[in-house]
């Protein structure tokens, strides 16, 4: 998983001893031992295992992959944000929950919320390693005032009434 990996001995006649080399300069003498690359690449490990009669060695090629550490950012305009994603590990693939019911497998999706309000959107980006990380925040979505307004006339008096809708608390007349 990811930079992890867990080895298994398989050798046969009962070993005593085991000797892994993982291809990074790092070793180990535990039977299934588990290691950590700090990068993703091939590496060539190798298992020498032993017993009072001698002992034996096979190697293999070891390719271990980086999950990404899901990231964005975004703006917003009117209802709708635009987001980029700023994920590591040069994901592949991505899945955007956008809190309100809706989703995305682009890698820089722009949603329309429709209505003001925070919702939570949630990237989690994905390469031939599998899923990375979650990464959530909160967007502030505020839409715009529509501006209304009715009046009626009495002679010279008119009385004007504000129909304003998405008002945030000042207007001008």
């Amino acid at each position: 998983v990811g930079l992890n990996v867990t080895f298994t001995d398989n050798s046969s006649s009962v070993p005593t001893s085991w000797s892994w080399t993982f291809g990074d300069n790092t070793t180990s003498t535990l039977e299934d031992p588990s290691h950590t690359y700090a990068d993703s690449g091939t590496f060539n490990v190798c298992l020498t295992s032993g017993n009072d009669a001698g002992s034996d060695q096979i190697c293999k090629d070891v390719t271990v992959i980086r999950l990404p550490t899901s990231n964005f950012t975004f703006s917003v305009s009117g209802t709708t944000a635009t987001f980029t994603d700023t994920s590591d590990a040069s994901p592949t693939n991505w899945f955007w929950s956008f809190d309100d019911g809706g989703n995305s497998a682009l890698q820089n999706p722009a949603h329309n919320f429709g209505t003001t309000g925070t919702y939570n959107v949630c990237l989690t980006a994905g390469n031939s390693g599998g899923q990375g990380t979650q990464f959530c925040q909160d967007v502030n979505i505020v839409a715009p005032p529509v501006a209304g307004f009715q009046f009626n006339t009495n002679g010279l008096t008119a009385t004007f009434t504000n129909t304003t809708t998405g008002v945030l608390g000042t207007w001008s007349w």
